[in-house]
């Protein structure tokens, strides 16, 4: 599905892509050291002005970095660390993007962006909750899995350059976007949950709550949902290498 949406936006793009010199494909170097996959297709409009695409995915995986995120939290307990273990995380963005640049030659120098981007996270996170079994008081987790999705708009300053007037060096030097975000996580458990569960298992949801974030969440026997909303926001950098034709 993922590869039909990128293909649907670049399509326009691609289907004036008729002369030299008013294209560029780039790969973003600095993405793939955080293991996401980040391409840009751009089409010059005139010699100021320039339409871009850019598609970022990252693969459904383990956090990153955990070996540095626990010792960061400096916690022993294992049941923190059992969540940092069973965590999983995935994601994938697109961002129209106009540039308007400032240098003499088309699609160079320095420029300033607008720009729009969807994002959609997908996350499965472990929720801990108190059982009795047998009288003794054991720990369990019901696996929590959904997705946020945000929408936000923002702005960016760079700089594109050329090496042998084909190879394209585009540096985002910083940009910064701003809007909202929406999410679900769902989780079902069996055997059925006690009342006692139940509150355990809301106690810890409604701990996940953080300002500026609201959460609500419905628990019953068997399932627990979770829903997010709040404001979104990022800021962008990093390097491009591309070809222009």
């Amino acid at each position: 599905m993922r590869p039909i949406l990128l293909c649907c936006c670049l399509f326009p793009l691609l289907a004036f892509a008729q002369f030299k010199g008013k294209n560029v494909f780039k790969v973003n170097l600095g993405s793939l050291a955080f293991g996401n996959y980040h391409v840009t297709y751009e089409r010059g409009l005139s010699r100021k002005v320039s339409l871009s695409v850019s598609y970022r995915h990252m693969p459904v995986g383990g956090l990153l970095y955990k070996e540095e995120i626990k010792k960061y939290i400096d916690n022993n307990d294992p049941n923190v660390i059992n969540t940092i273990e069973q965590t999983t995380t995935g994601n994938f963005a697109i961002t129209p993007e106009l540039r308007i640049y400032t240098g003499a030659g088309r699609m160079r120098g320095l420029y300033v962006a607008p720009y729009f981007r969807y994002a959609k996270f997908d996350a499965s996170i472990p929720a801990r909750y108190n059982s009795t079994v047998a009288g003794v008081s054991i720990e369990k987790n019901a696996i929590m899995q959904g997705s946020i999705q945000s929408y936000s708009g923002g702005i960016m300053i760079g700089v594109q350059r050329y090496i042998a007037k084909r190879i394209a060096v585009d540096i985002w030097i910083i940009g910064g976007h701003y809007g909202i975000s929406t999410g679900q996580m769902n989780a079902v458990i069996d055997p059925p949950m006690t009342t006692s569960e139940q509150q355990s298992l809301q106690n810890t949801l409604d701990g996940l709550a953080t300002d500026p974030f609201k959460t609500h969440t419905t628990i019953t026997a068997t399932t627990a949902s979770m829903k997010i909303e709040g404001p979104w926001g990022g800021v962008r950098s990093g390097i491009s290498l591309g070809f222009r034709f």
